[in-house]
């Protein structure tokens, strides 16, 4: 009989399409895994029935050669339905290249796996469509977790903590039952001198600090215990205004024995 197509899922229900057409944005163009911000990307989850080999296949939406960014493909194995976080242990990747497309095949053994489509460099603001040979595909959401947009105006420009004014500065709740790891993201759209802090709720205790950098993005893996925090993002000196995106995954094991 012939080998049934593998299937490729979405964490959140929509239409299946033969393929998918997207555009990187200033919050999800994390370039290739030597960046920090590469988990910014979107990602797709193949679950394959049968095995065989599978063909992922990245085109890129541009006018001339002189316009060609690189671009490339990355596979893991989760057996998951959730984004992948892990940068290492890919099981196949595309070569980065200024072509066209670029296209990664693979000896799928039955189960799960995390397709991700990169520029080499982040911020390549590039259309591109991704497609699965003999397969559907829908776009996968982040891991469960928080995202919030935000920004340092008048009255929220209070500066890291070497200013008295730092308690100005915008707050996000975490609220978690069981001791978990978080991986935290913020996120401008232009460089920006800043970090952020993750306190108690009453913003005496600080567990924990990152460098503050003029940059785009700063990300930092944190492990808590139950309960209640505040995420302080803050500009390095007060009075700098600028927009922001946080975000907060959980790295929480879940039974998706039910999934089909």
């Amino acid at each position: 009989p012939a080998q049934k197509p593998a299937l490729v899922e979405e964490l959140v229900t929509t239409k299946s399409l033969p393929s998918l057409s997207e555009t990187f944005n200033e919050f999800t163009a994390g370039g290739c895994p030597n960046h920090d911000t590469w988990l910014n990307n979107p990602q797709y989850v193949v679950k394959v029935k049968n095995p065989g080999t599978i063909t992922v296949t990245m085109t890129q939406d541009s006018e001339s050669r002189a316009d060609l960014t690189h671009i490339g493909v990355y596979v893991w194995f989760t057996n998951s339905s959730k984004k992948n976080l892990v940068k290492r242990g890919e099981i196949a990747r595309s070569p980065i290249t200024n072509a066209p497309s670029v296209e990664v095949s693979f000896e799928a053994e039955k189960g799960k796996y995390s397709v991700m489509p990169c520029t080499f460099e982040p911020n390549q603001l590039i259309k591109y469509t991704v497609s699965v040979e003999g397969a559907k595909i829908k776009h996968c959401q982040t891991l469960e977790g928080d995202e919030y947009d935000g920004n340092w105006d008048e009255g929220t420009d209070g500066g890291c903590k070497n200013n008295d004014s730092w308690k100005k500065n915008p707050t996000h709740p975490v609220n978690i039952s069981e001791e978990t790891k978080l991986t935290i993201t913020l996120t401008a759209p232009v460089k920006t001198p800043m970090g952020f802090y993750v306190m108690d709720t009453d913003l005496n205790e600080t567990l924990h600090t990152t460098k503050f950098a003029n940059t785009k993005s700063i990300v930092a893996d944190v492990e808590l215990q139950a309960g209640s925090y505040l995420i302080v993002p803050t500009t390095f000196n007060p009075g700098h205004h600028a927009v922001y995106n946080l975000a907060v995954l959980y790295h929480q094991d879940s039974d998706e024995s039910s999934d089909e």
